[in-house]
């Protein structure tokens, strides 16, 4: 059996993943349901877009996790934008942390 990880998804979205379960018919499993995260929660990411300087605006960066001594990339998406203002380059990862209604914030290191 696998290991059960949480799956980083709005309410519509776990909705919709809910119905293709039912629809395949499968019976077994644990419960879908949405998570917020919570003020100081992180993430490892990865940007798929560089932000520029001065940009307040969201780009798309993949969660990461450490898979044994290997940071792997898992698939997910998430928004994520500067906390300072200061530009933000695609190179390495990021720690992305929650920040209240601002959302995922990282910095460039």
């Amino acid at each position: 059996m696998s290991e059960a990880r949480p799956l980083l998804v709005t309410e519509s979205q776990a909705r919709q993943i809910g119905d293709l379960i039912r629809g395949a018919g499968v019976t077994a499993g644990g419960e879908l349901q949405p998570a917020a995260a919570a003020a100081g929660a992180s993430l490892v990411v990865q940007l798929k877009t560089a932000i520029p300087a001065g940009s307040t605006t969201q780009v798309d960066a993949e969660i990461y996790d450490l898979v044994g001594s290997t940071w792997t990339g898992t698939k997910q998406i998430v928004k994520v934008r500067s906390a300072t203002g200061l530009a933000v380059s695609t190179t390495g990862r990021r720690i992305a942390r929650c920040v209240s209604r601002f959302g995922w914030c990282v910095v460039e290191t």
